[in-house]
């Protein structure tokens, strides 16, 4: 039995396992360097480079969605949340958590939306070189066919945000913080949240 069932799965799981690996690997290493960046006066200006060229990379993949105009509203409301959290938070490394975590719940909601639209579709050695892609717009993609990808999603990340708080606890420089275990979920749930009403309203 193939493991992904096609290699669009296959690259959005190898995207979030580098993103998530990225993380852990940061943990040791990002206070020192924002304190530094702080200590110079370049941390502000560090931080907003870093966040438009996260926007720039979101907006170079919506862009090539060709999107409506009301798939473009439909994003809104959840960036301006995403600005709004971004601007409460005093850490440069909890903004930077927030950002990832979000980035992670929409790779592993892709992941399983594609799993899930293969499974109807694909042939026995789907996701082998040379396997047809599934279908992005499945006949009869609403909300029950989204729903399931959507709350695995937000629970992978939530998951996978407390496991990064309790390797912090191990080592000496971080410590555990229940508040930002549920900062990384909510940011997981924002993103989820966006990509379904975005594949709703596409779809429609």
């Amino acid at each position: 039995m193939a493991l992904f069932r096609s290699r669009l799965e296959r690259r959005l799981w190898l995207a979030a396992g580098g993103l998530q690996a990225a993380i852990f690997l940061s943990l040791a290493w990002v206070r020192p360097v924002s304190a530094a960046l702080r200590d110079l006066g370049l941390l502000r200006g560090a931080m907003i480079g870093a966040f438009l060229a996260m926007a720039a990379g979101a907006g170079w993949a919506l862009a090539r969605t060709r999107p409506g105009g009301r798939e473009v509203a439909v994003l809104l409301p959840f960036a301006g949340f995403y600005l709004a959290v971004l601007a409460t938070m005093e850490r440069a490394e909890e903004a930077f958590h927030f950002v990832e975590y979000g980035a992670l719940g929409g790779l592993v909601y892709g992941a399983l939306a594609a799993r899930r639209a293969a499974a109807p579709f694909s042939p026995a050695g789907a996701g082998a070189p040379g396997a047809a892609e599934p279908p992005l717009r499945a006949p009869g993609l609403g909300l029950r066919a989204l729903a399931p990808p959507a709350l695995g999603a937000a629970l992978l990340t939530a998951l996978a945000g407390w496991v990064d708080e309790g390797i912090q606890h191990l080592l000496p420089t971080r410590y555990y913080d229940l508040r930002d275990v549920g900062f990384n979920a909510l940011a997981g749930v924002v993103a989820v949240g966006a990509l379904t009403a975005w594949r709703l309203v596409r779809r429609r």
